[in-house]
């Protein structure tokens, strides 16, 4: 008989799942666990503390989320956590918006031609500085940010030709203030024949951001917004699909911000531009559809799905306590890749940080994403590297299927609770913001970057301790990689482009320009009769107050301190044949201690230190010896507790007898009793999970020659 025809076991009796299945309540679950735990701490081991200060519990059950009123809401409605439109990303899934870094409008097209057939859906411009300064290129400074460089309409025309514009979204990254480059992108459209109705994307301005991240304006803050309000008025009228005003977070989460920090400055900065709007007369309801917020996706997967659905409930309350309508709620946020986690250092790993973030990004519910380039903190991307960064979000929509699913992290106990903290703690910080006088006053004082830098201080330490760890840098590091190097765009070369592209482009546009400009059409015909960004600025600026002054937030890697010594390294590799050395002297059969062993030579090559760990030494004499004719400076003993209790001592007097007595550690951590005759015996240092491994690997890097003091 095959198995399709043997009959069915009856059924004896009525299936009843809760009384067959009875829950077990969460008491009974922490005593087995205690249980387990004997004698440790129940809190100490289940529960952790993150950098926002938010403890993390075990397990989350419907009870951690019965009163919570987001819980109950459907997508798009209420609070917006769930979801700015009711079908989420079944009707429009979120934008593909790599940014595209080319520093000529020539280069801009070929790359921008190239990744919109091949599936990026929005034009994600960054400007180089010359550009968000609002000046010349020929007056410019050359800063190596490798962003695009533009000057006149016709540099726009080249950088978009072969672009449909009204079937393509475009941000401009325009910093301070989007008003000239808006008149460029006005002008444009309306040379192609387009209706401004179909202008589409963002013109970004965020004054406040880059207060934040160069610590000055090149105006008055009264300045950029009286800039923001023309501009924000203009496309709430003429181009309702146009952002105008950006509120980035990236500075503060670049600079070491945690994500309730980053958030509650995001708040403050929305509420400044929401009130600074009003008091020129472009009520809330104009200003917050015109708003697009950029948000950072960092390592820590659940947290940030938390900070984008925290985001969107935070500003949906902020704009309905400024009195906007409901549909004001739905706040724009744009994703992208943290660059405080990323490395030079074995920088595929980015790969697969860039991979969490963007699925993170997408479960929380961004509307459009920038993936981070595995190689964008050593080089300038290339078409390679942007292709598998835009693949990513593409896998994730079509062979994933992620636009399928509307707010997949709904329901989740765990994620509608962290969302709620996250929510309320950023809120709080938020308040203190503006209690201290908004944010402007927040960054001028310097309580900004104070604040974030104990944090940033922190969270360095405790990767320099090894209790936090980045793979390829301060754990699991290749010593033997080649180093990156850097491919950055020639600036001065750009530089000179474009000064004799403006020269050559320059018409006579005093007339065009001789009015108070807070008409908008004024600017737009400038630009379409030959103005440059920087007549348009100077323009505009004649009466201006100039510069705004703040502290601005320090901006860096968390892998910054240990690629420099990397680089030392590198650089004394170069000069001698080899990197520095430290001879690891392990005593007996290594296989014996093989995890002490690996752990020690891993401790050392994560400032690229050659260790010299292939030999297993069977006496004190032959590891004497070996020292001898390899001359090293640096000694690690190691091997087992075992063998310590009779060859520590022994093996240290014999090393420091030596004519040219090296360094001696030893890898391991000695009891109270073993300390003293250790440390008489010449042992100077230890080598064990309480050693700051930044600290000793910079001296012992000293200690080699390969850094001086």
């Amino acid at each position: 008989m095959n198995q399709e025809e043997r009959p069915a076991a009856p059924i004896t009796g009525a299936l009843n799942i809760q009384e067959d299945f009875k829950p077990h309540t969460y008491e009974e679950w922490r005593e087995a666990a205690q249980a387990l735990l004997k004698d440790k701490p129940f809190d100490k081991v289940m529960r952790s503390t993150l950098i926002e200060g938010i403890t993390l519990e075990p397990i989350y059950r419907r009870e951690d989320i019965a009163g919570l009123d987001i819980a109950k809401e459907l997508p798009g409605l209420g609070s917006r956590v769930r979801a700015n439109s009711i079908t989420g990303y079944e009707e429009n899934a979120w934008a593909i918006s790599e940014e595209i870094p080319a520093p000529t409008p020539e280069e801009f097209n070929k790359a921008a031609l190239n990744d919109l057939s091949r599936g990026q859906n929005e034009l994600n411009i960054p400007l180089d500085c010359a550009t968000r300064a609002g000046i010349d290129a020929d007056k410019a400074e050359c800063v190596g940010c490798g962003g695009l460089s533009l000057s006149t309409l016709a540099d726009l025309d080249k950088a978009l030709d072969g672009v449909h514009m009204e079937m393509i979204s475009t941000f401009l990254q325009s910093g301070a203030s989007g008003l000239p480059v808006a008149a460029l992108l006005v002008a444009l459209a309306k040379q192609r024949g387009m209706n401004l109705s179909q202008l589409a994307g963002c013109v970004e301005s965020d004054p406040l951001g880059v207060l934040a991240y160069k610590g000055k304006l090149p105006m008055s803050l009264d300045e950029a917004y009286r800039e923001m309000a023309i501009l924000t008025g203009f496309a709430a009228e003429n181009a309702p699909k146009l952002q105008t005003i950006g509120v980035s977070g990236m500075t503060y989460s670049n600079g070491g911000a945690s994500a309730v920090e980053e958030l509650a400055y995001v708040l403050a900065t929305a509420a400044e531009y929401i009130r600074e709007m009003g008091k020129r007369g472009v009520e809330v309801d104009a200003t917050a559809p015109r708003m697009r917020v950029t948000l950072s996706l960092g390592s820590n997967f659940f947290m940030e799905i938390a900070k984008l659905r925290a985001a969107r409930l935070t500003l949906a309350s902020l704009v309905e306590a400024f009195g906007g309508s409901e549909a004001s709620k739905s706040i724009y946020i744009h994703a992208r890749g943290a660059k405080w986690n990323k490395s030079s250092l074995d920088p595929y790993a980015n790969l697969l940080r860039s991979t969490t973030e963007t699925f993170s990004g997408a479960i929380g519910g961004a509307n459009s994403m920038h993936t981070s380039t595995f190689d964008e903190t050593f080089a300038t991307p290339d078409e390679f590297s942007r292709r598998i960064a835009r693949n990513q979000q593409v896998l994730m929509q079509e062979e994933c299927e992620l636009t399928r699913t509307i707010d997949p992290a709904g329901g989740s106990y765990y994620v509608e609770a962290l969302t709620d903290q996250v929510a309320k703690k950023a809120w709080e910080l938020f308040q203190k913001i503006e209690a201290a006088g908004g944010m402007a006053k927040a960054l001028e004082s310097g309580m900004i970057e104070d604040s974030i830098g104990k944090l940033r201080a922190d969270r360095l330490k405790k990767i320099q301790q090894r209790r936090d760890e980045i793979v390829g840098v301060n754990a699991y590091p290749n010593a033997t990689e080649k180093l990156a190097e850097g491919r950055k765009a020639d600036c001065a070369l750009v530089k000179s482009s474009r000064a004799a592209a403006v020269k050559a482009a320059r018409k006579s546009v005093k007339i065009a320009l001789a009015c108070n400009c807070s008409a908008f059409e004024k600017l737009v015909d400038a630009a379409a009769n030959g103005a440059t960004l920087g007549d348009i600025a100077a323009a505009l600026r004649k009466d201006a107050a100039v510069a705004t002054i703040a502290k601005p937030v320090v901006q860096m890697r968390a892998s910054e301190q240990y690629e420099k010594l990397r680089a030392a390294s590198a650089a004394y590799a170069a000069k001698h044949g080899h990197a520095p050395q430290i001879l690891q002297a392990n005593l007996l059969a290594s296989r014996a201690y093989r995890i002490r062993a690996d752990w020690t030579s891993a401790f050392f090559n994560a400032s690229g230190i050659q260790m010299l760990n292939d030999v297993d030494y069977k006496t004190t004499e032959d590891l004497v010896k070996a020292v001898a004719e390899k001359g090293v400076k640096v000694v690690v003993i190691t091997s087992s507790d075992d063998n310590y209790a009779t060859l520590a001592v022994p093996t240290a007097q014999a090393l420091k007898a030596l004519p040219n007595a090296p360094y001696v550690m030893l890898a391991g951590t000695p009891t109270p009793e073993q300390e003293a005759p250790w440390k008489a015996a010449g042992v100077d240092e230890y080598v064990n999970v309480r050693a700051n491994n930044y600290a000793l690997n910079l001296k012992m890097l000293e200690m080699t020659g390969a850094i001086t003091k």
